[in-house]
């Protein structure tokens, strides 16, 4: 039989993101912002070449790039990374850390926000330690699926029925189980939450 998908939660907010979608130069095509969904915020958005040092969220970060490279540098725990991300690469970064960002030219991405919460869940589920799992960050990969799951979010976002508000919980849900199955994605580390950071880093992406 199939499970249902996790308990509603309350609607995923705009001031639950970083912010970096009312930074100046920033135009917003498309957002869930209106639509009440309770376990995935989506933005699609036109950005000017910028720099922005942002705060940790409570939530999961996936960011699509979606048109030409662009050279993009992070810098988190006294380190940076430099990667020209691609057209349908990614920048994925876990909940709970801030981090600084610096983007040289003009690119239009997709940005999904993930509930923690539902992550864990869905990694219990999984069989996975809900507690202690840390999600990897990466910068520049790519994942045929996940591109695939992030397009049909956008296309659930042009949608105001019910019907695509129940399916935006199941899409989270394989959002979810596809980032734990990415297994160079995910690192069990007890109490050292910021190595794997510290390793993309130091690796530079």
């Amino acid at each position: 039989m199939l499970a249902p998908p996790p308990a509603p939660l309350s609607p995923f907010t705009l001031c639950e993101t970083h912010g970096i979608f009312e930074l100046p130069g920033c135009r917003v095509r498309r957002s869930s912002a209106e639509l009440e969904w309770s376990s995935l915020f989506l933005s699609e958005q036109d950005e000017a070449p910028f720099s922005a040092e942002v705060n940790a969220t409570n939530d999961h970060l996936i960011v699509m790039h979606l048109s030409d490279p662009v050279r993009v540098q992070l810098e988190a725990d006294n380190m940076t990374a430099c990667a020209v991300i691609p057209r349908r690469s990614l920048f994925v970064w876990p909940a709970g850390h801030g981090f600084q960002i610096s983007v040289d030219a003009p690119v239009e991405t997709l940005h999904l926000y993930v509930r923690r919460s539902l992550v864990e869940e869905v990694g219990l589920a999984m069989g996975y330690d809900g507690i202690d799992l840390v999600l990897e960050p990466r910068l520049g990969v790519y994942d045929e699926l996940l591109e695939q799951l992030a397009l049909e979010a956008r296309r659930l976002a042009s949608r105001k029925d019910r019907a695509s508000h129940v399916y935006v919980d199941w899409l989270a849900c394989a959002i979810a189980a596809r980032r734990l199955c990415c297994k160079d994605w995910r690192q069990s580390e007890v109490g050292c939450r910021s190595a794997p950071i510290r390793r993309l880093l130091r690796n530079g992406g």
